[in-house]
């Protein structure tokens, strides 16, 4: 047989070595590959379901609180819903995001008890969600008292003013979450709205949700950044009184009065 030059066995150790470091490379890509979450805008459109409850609690006077919890409530909730085994019908999202929150409940249940609103949840009141490549989590729903008149406030105009009353003080109860792995924070509210001038008519429910930065919601609780450069800064969703179907909206939002 014949020897090999001194060229030829440069380039098959090349090749060899190169081959190796593929191998050797891929099963660590995998171990990283990402969670499979749903978006935020797909979690806020499910959790918009809270606006019947919101209607069956406040327009139609739950007085059992069959659909208000408090946040001792929501504690218990949460600790059922992770104690729950997930079934063949989960999806891989919902697996994934159980195991998150399975992981970060004792925050999160420090979270939920702080709730200074009744809270609309039908399972869990925290819904994890990918946003942008990060984690995002959100407390949904808070039920709201307040019902605007759509004869002088248009919809955007309410969610500013819904954000104004109840979501920038329950974003700074995220302050007790401290899990790196979080990335933004985000609060649900759902509240009422009515036609002024027909007395009798029972007031429709609308959403909004915002959705900010771990670190500009800690600094908001803080008040190292004013309120109007937190709003600027955040992202908001609102779901309309008219939408059956809890169609999700993203709109601009600005506290700053000309």
């Amino acid at each position: 047989m014949k020897e090999l030059s001194a060229t030829g066995l440069i380039l098959i150790l090349s090749l060899s070595s190169g081959t190796q470091t593929v191998r050797e490379r891929q099963p660590k890509s995998e171990a990283h590959a990402p969670i499979k979450l749903f978006p935020v805008a797909k979690v806020i459109e499910v959790e918009a379901a809270s606006r019947t409850r919101w209607s069956l609690a406040f327009a139609y006077d739950d007085k059992e609180g069959k659909y208000k919890h408090s946040g001792e409530d929501a504690v218990g909730d949460l600790e059922k819903y992770i104690n729950e085994k997930p079934g063949p019908d989960w999806s891989p999202g919902l697996v994934a995001e159980h195991a998150l929150i399975t992981k970060d409940r004792t925050e999160l249940e420090g979270l939920v008890r702080a709730s200074l609103k009744p809270l609309l949840y039908a399972q869990t009141p925290v819904r994890l969600a990918s946003s942008d490549g990060g984690l995002t989590l959100l407390l949904t729903s808070l039920g709201s008292e307040n019902v605007y008149n759509t004869l002088r406030l248009e919809a955007k105009e309410r969610a500013e003013k819904e954000i104004q009353k109840t979501v920038l003080t329950a974003i700074k109860q995220f302050r007790v979450i401290t899990s790196p792995s979080i990335k933004n924070f985000g609060v649900m509210v759902v509240y009422g709205t009515k036609d002024f001038s027909s007395p009798d008519s029972a007031p429709e429910a609308e959403a909004v949700a915002l959705v900010a930065a771990a670190a500009k919601c800690q600094k908001l609780a803080d008040a190292e950044i004013t309120e109007e450069e937190f709003v600027a800064s955040s992202d908001v969703y609102i779901v309309d009184k008219d939408d059956i179907t809890n169609q999700v909206r993203k709109v601009k939002i600005s506290l700053d009065k000309e």
